[in-house]
């Protein structure tokens, strides 16, 4: 195996590093015209275009709802603040008002968290967006201590 002395390595290192930095400066250049700006980058050359179907093959099966809408009511308190709802582990409400409203998506598991054992809560889904599969509408759920709701099915 031949070799390479350290002036040889540092001249090719040398030559490499230009070589690089005139690719990048050539390309940051391009992108000062108008003609050559729009096809380098295509979200540039999308924008203030309709969106058409033929966009969706660009985007590679991406939803273009990954987020859908869920409505959950209290049904026998007119309001309970210590009942939250937590999603994936988080809380993200509680029950200050009779409804809540909050968005979900694909997978979510929804947890209703009861603290009061001799305070049973009943709560049910009264509206949901349209590409809502599970739960469905006017599902119920009762009980104390933890409640779970089926995990999102979206359309």
């Amino acid at each position: 195996m031949k070799q390479i002395y350290p002036k040889k390595m540092e001249f090719l290192l040398l030559i490499c590093f230009l070589i690089c930095f005139l690719l990048v400066f050539t390309i940051q250049l391009l992108h000062l015209f108008p003609a050559f700006n729009s096809k380098l980058n295509l979200a540039i050359y999308l924008e203030g275009e309709p969106f058409l179907n033929d966009h969706l093959q660009l985007a590679g099966g991406i939803s273009s709802i990954p987020w859908a809408n869920l409505t959950l009511k209290l049904m026998n308190y007119p309001q309970r603040p210590d009942v939250e709802i937590i999603i994936n582990g988080e809380k993200i409400a509680d029950f200050s008002r009779n409804e809540v409203s909050f968005n979900v998506k694909k997978g979510d598991l929804i947890t209703l968290f009861n603290p009061q054992t001799e305070l049973p809560v009943l709560v049910k889904v009264d509206k949901k967006t349209p590409n809502i599969l599970v739960p469905s509408l006017e599902t119920q759920v009762k009980g104390v201590g933890r409640i779970y709701l089926a995990t999102i099915s979206l359309k």
